[in-house]
């Protein structure tokens, strides 16, 4: 039975073999726009037949539930260290749509697409694989994404876009897929779909994220798989003594993560950094942000601000944001005019340099409203 499993598994591996180089020089060249489609299909066809040839293997290794608390702590701990770094090297603004709509239609079918993958690799390996088909279905799972991933964002037309390529694509794919195939042959598929999930479409749901440059983001895809692998590996090992230790680590890990985010906000609200949060109090910048929102400004020096940009400065000793409409010189030096995007008229104020105190980057929803309720009720009191 098993020499006959694995003369499927050779026929399974031509074939797909046989579809890469189909969908690079084919359906990349003359159907891109059915592309992502075709990759769904293939796959699903792929997962179909394997199950009405040999059924779905059970999947109730020992080890399972405390795989994923790997995979889940590894990745909060990147999420924390990333974002912690973020204040010192800046955030940026996800270019994704954030409405419900939008994130729903960014990432289900990605989401459908990494299923049916992980589902057919744990279909292929559990079918009594030797070592040389687990090699060649790595590779082939490897040229498989780098397929996808290379078509999306890089080109090979300079020495920098290939670096960049290898650094940034080639080789964090590498290490995950290299993951992917120790897990899901020795644990289970689940620990390689939740961080595949997790980590190819956080981006389109979280807003802001941190700036980390292309070295610190090799570094961290890079070795985040390695990280997991080593302690998945170990884990085996030690059987109960590591699932013990899982469980708690989890725990930690959450209070830490906890205690990381209020210190962020701490930090955000001390403006101790480049970056400082205030909560907006009233709708005069409707509809980019209402009352009960919390905007987090840069601090720039005045000569860094441009027109259309959100101006945070100082009048009458309160904080203002509100959009620059035009910036004036005249013999006392720059005057800027502003105004909010829900009032009809320009501020009579005169906004000059000494005034500025930064630029409106990013808008947190809804987290402002207990300390506008608390002022509001402060504000009666008195």
């Amino acid at each position: 039975m098993k020499k006959k499993g694995n003369k499927i598994v050779y026929i399974y591996e031509a074939i797909i073999l046989a579809y890469i180089l189909l969908y690079r020089f084919i359906v990349v060249n003359n159907f891109i726009s059915y592309a992502n489609y075709v990759n769904i299909c293939f796959w699903l066809l792929i997962g179909v037949s394997l199950y009405i040839i040999g059924g779905f293997p059970k999947d109730r290794h020992y080890f399972k539930k405390t795989s994923i608390r790997v995979v889940l702590i590894v990745i909060l701990f990147y999420f924390v260290i990333s974002n912690v770094l973020g204040l010192f090297t800046g955030f940026y603004e996800s270019t994704y749509s954030h409405t419900i709509v939008g994130i729903l239609h960014n990432i289900t079918p990605i989401i459908i697409y990494i299923v049916v993958l992980e589902l057919d690799r744990y279909l292929i390996l559990r079918r009594g694989t030797n070592k040389i088909q687990r090699y060649l279905l790595g590779l082939l799972f490897i040229l498989t994404n780098l397929n996808i991933t290379i078509r999306d964002m890089f080109s090979f037309n300079s020495a920098e876009s290939i670096f960049l390529t290898l650094s940034l694509i080639v080789f964090p794919i590498i290490s995950r897929e290299l993951l992917f195939m120790y897990m899901t042959n020795n644990v289970s598929y689940m620990p390689s779909l939740i961080y595949h999930v997790i980590i190819d479409t956080y981006t389109m749901i979280i807003p802001v994220l941190p700036y980390l440059g292309n070295y610190l983001s090799s570094v961290f895809l890079t070795f985040l798989p390695y990280t997991i692998y080593i302690q998945i590996k170990n884990g085996i090992k030690l059987k109960d003594k590591y699932t013990r230790f899982a469980k708690k680590s989890f725990i930690k890990a959450i209070s830490v993560f906890l205690l990381i985010i209020f210190s962020i906000l701490i930090i955000l609200v001390a403006g101790i950094f480049k970056y400082k949060m205030v909560a907006i109090a009233s709708d005069s910048m409707n509809p980019v942000y209402y009352r009960g929102d919390a905007v987090i400004y840069e601090k720039v020096k005045p000569f860094e601000v441009l027109e259309g940009e959100i101006l945070a400065f100082k009048y009458d000793n309160i904080l203002v944001t509100h959009r620059v409409m035009k910036i004036v010189e005249d013999d006392k030096g720059r005057r800027f005019i502003t105004k909010g995007d829900n009032n009809e008229i320009a501020d009579a104020y005169e906004v000059r340099d000494e005034n500025v105190v930064g630029v409106v980057r990013y808008v947190v929803k809804y987290i402002a409203f207990p300390t506008v309720w608390f002022n509001d009720y402060a504000e009666e009191v008195n």
